[in-house]
């Protein structure tokens, strides 16, 4: 039987490759943002969704967008619908989901979400630094009887070696059934709602 690594286990942290070292990965981590905090230093502004961050490892934002951020949101989605439908900048397309190639480039609006002061500023009050986007997906999943593939079964996230924050906007409600997010160790269970 496998065993689930926990918080106090070093393997936990570690990557992808024969780089595979909790401990390295811990002490590399360590390392790059003690450096980046002395490099980017600037007034944090605390957050409670950085306090609930810190203390839970998770935060749920209701109601975090205003109206004219949702029309900025339901942009965002058309452009997502014009790529399918025209079958560009496109990738990994399955019976799954699909995603949308360098979607910096070819979502238009999307840096209108990206850079908004309070996403920053949670992500700031997380690190204790000025925050730098990681890596950034941008998919569409589809309702079918297909297995689940990829990341839509349990998986870690390795694109972070120690402390890994990662923020969803959901585009469309999620029906019950239809999928979740689950958070293992914190025991909960997130039905996505549209704007979330």
């Amino acid at each position: 039987m496998k065993k689930f690594l926990g918080p106090n286990d070093a393997d936990l942290y570690g990557f992808h490759g024969h780089f595979h070292d909790g401990r390295t990965a811990v002490e590399y981590y360590n390392k790059k943002i003690t450096e980046r905090r002395e490099k980017h230093s600037f007034f944090i502004k605390a957050t409670e969704q950085g306090d609930q961050l810190k203390q839970n490892g998770h935060a749920k934002v209701k109601d975090f967008f205003n109206q004219k951020q949702r029309k900025v949101l339901s942009n965002i989605k058309s452009e997502i619908l014009n790529c399918i439908d025209t079958n560009t900048n496109l990738k990994y397309p399955s019976k799954n989901m699909i995603y949308i190639d360098d979607p910096i480039v070819n979502l238009t609006s999307l840096y209108e979400i990206l850079l908004d002061d309070r996403i920053i500023n949670i992500a700031a009050d997380y690190y204790g630094c000025l925050p730098a986007l990681g890596s950034l997906a941008v998919r569409k999943s589809f309702v079918n009887d297909s297995s689940p593939m990829s990341n839509q079964n349990f998986h870690r996230d390795y694109n972070s070696m120690v402390k890994n924050l990662k923020f969803a906007f959901y585009l469309n409600d999620v029906e019950l059934d239809e999928g979740e997010t689950e958070f293992l160790y914190e025991k909960l269970r997130v039905r996505p709602r549209k704007g979330l």
